[in-house]
């Protein structure tokens, strides 16, 4: 019952692609998992390169319209220590039945089930079929923060400029290295049409490069809709690219992105599925900033059934469990197993300076949490089918290689409906840590001084340039668009 990423599917050219050179080249990541349920399945690849593994249902059931409801997937999963388990949406779903994924941090410590959060944002209820492929599970490499308070922290050229201030793009295809000794990989990509534009960053340190639109078109109120880019790519094996929301089409026009996964052997058009929840349509034109493109650094596993997993402090705590912070006040065997932890993950220090009275330092609420949570600094209301920047108080400077990921808490958004916005902090960022909640309930959202709002979640990232060319390498899958991985590898 092994299922290995790096095995070549039967092909009928008879010399290996660059890629699959790669990927038998490759080491690859043991995920021991258990089945709780006769109906639970395997995750399985849909093609050799896939950055997500699909999970399945284990159970037939309803999500209600512009509701949400938790689905199982039968299984026990055990991380390694230094990786974290997304849950990411799957394409298909999001572009045709309007269904996202909420929360989806899965800690190398949780030993309970896995169940998918589903948010269905239309208007008619979804059926979910035991079997169903519900979710792709991604296996992300983070680095183990360490957070310390400071007096001031170190400038940047950006500085403190906020929610969609990166402002006019300081690099493209022209421009010359930036003044940080940064190791850069080569994405090469075709333009489809005279209206694709290079994808280029906002700043030196941005996580995301700038994707553009590449025609006018209206995303309907309370809709959704697929936007061109014109652009094709090829990221590199090891790599996937996120297609992350705009902070300020998130927190100004409550725009966000569904699905945005980009395997490295996906040929077809990058396109953009933006999510509209106002009650006014919204309006793209040609040339317009809709989304950033993270290249981020992931595992490819084996996935191998196993009689019972390796015991961990938390257990099988489950969404919103991880209790009481480990890192205030630890007893001598966890501070011990956390030395450990910090020695078999890449460990980054970042510096954090309080504004106000009000604001706390990150904390950890296990030894092995992958993110670190955000309190809020303020009392505020999240209105009902709104959304809200909540003040956290602090500032941060994140190692250059990194970014921060502002994740939702799985307590929050499978009890009432909270999920995050928009939520990449880049490294040069200085300006004060928000987090844009967005409220999909009925009732109005109280948040008092202290609460825990999100998660903080250190991803190692790749920094790119990227590069114009004719054509790119043909993979297997080529381009199969959204929800065309297909068939899975099976051995």
């Amino acid at each position: 019952m092994t299922l290995t990423v790096a095995a070549p599917c039967v092909q009928t050219v008879t010399e290996p692609s660059k890629m699959e050179m790669q990927a038998e080249s490759t080491s690859h990541i043991t995920i021991r998992f258990t089945e709780m349920v006769g109906d639970a399945q395997k995750p399985t690849y849909g093609s050799i390169s896939s950055a997500g593994a699909d999970l399945y249902s284990a159970e037939d059931v309803v999500v209600p319209a512009n509701g949400k409801l938790c689905v199982s997937t039968g299984l026990q999963i055990e991380l390694p220590i230094g990786y974290y388990g997304r849950v990411a949406p799957r394409s298909g779903l999001a572009a045709k039945h309007f269904i996202d994924v909420g929360a989806g941090v899965i800690d190398s410590d949780y030993r309970g089930e896995v169940k998918v959060l589903l948010f269905n944002f239309n208007t008619t209820a979804f059926e979910v079929k035991t079997g169903d492929r519900i979710a792709k599970l991604i296996c992300e490499q983070i680095g183990n923060g360490t957070y310390e308070e400071v007096k001031s922290l170190p400038s940047t050229n950006r500085g403190a400029g906020g929610f969609g201030s990166t402002g006019e793009s300081t690099m493209n295809s022209e421009t010359a290295n930036p003044a940080t000794n940064l190791e850069r990989i080569t994405v090469r990509f075709t333009q489809l049409n005279e209206n694709a534009q290079t994808p280029t960053y906002g700043s030196e340190e941005a996580a995301g490069a700038d994707l553009y639109s590449a025609e006018d078109i209206t995303v309907p109120a309370h809709g959704k809709c697929c936007v061109s880019t014109g652009i094709q790519m090829e990221l590199p094996f090891g790599y996937y690219g996120r297609v992350a929301p705009r902070s300020g089409l998130a927190a100004k026009h409550f725009i966000d992105v569904g699905a945005g996964v980009i395997d490295s052997d996906y040929r077809g058009e990058v396109k953009v599925l933006l999510f509209n929840f106002t009650d006014n349509a919204f309006e793209v034109k040609k040339g317009d900033r809709i989304a950033q493109l993270i290249c981020e650094k992931i595992g490819h596993c084996v996935y191998e059934a196993a009689s019972e997993l390796e015991n961990t402090d938390r257990g099988a705590g489950g969404f919103g469990s991880t209790g009481q912070n480990t890192m205030e006040a630890e007893p001598a065997l966890k501070k011990s197993k956390t030395e450990q932890i910090k020695t078999s993950a890449t460990s980054v220090t970042i510096q954090i300076t309080k504004s106000n009275d009000n604001a706390q330092m990150p904390t950890y609420g296990s030894a092995e949490a992958a993110g670190a949570d955000l309190y809020s600094a303020e009392d505020v209301t999240v209105p009902a089918r709104g959304k809200l920047c909540v003040s956290t108080g602090i500032q941060m400077a994140l190692p250059i290689g990194y970014y921060g990921r502002v994740a939702p808490r799985s307590g929050l958004a499978a009890k009432h409906f909270i999920d995050v916005g928009a939520g990449v902090i880049d490294s040069d960022y200085r300006g004060e840590v928000k987090v844009l909640l967005f409220n999909f309930g009925e009732n109005d959202f109280e948040v008092k001084k202290g609460d825990r709002i999100a998660q903080l979640v250190c991803e190692q990232i790749a920094l790119c340039t990227y590069s114009k060319v004719e054509s790119l390498e043909v993979t297997e899958r080529g381009a199969g668009g959204f929800g065309s991985t297909g068939q899975y590898i099976t051995l």
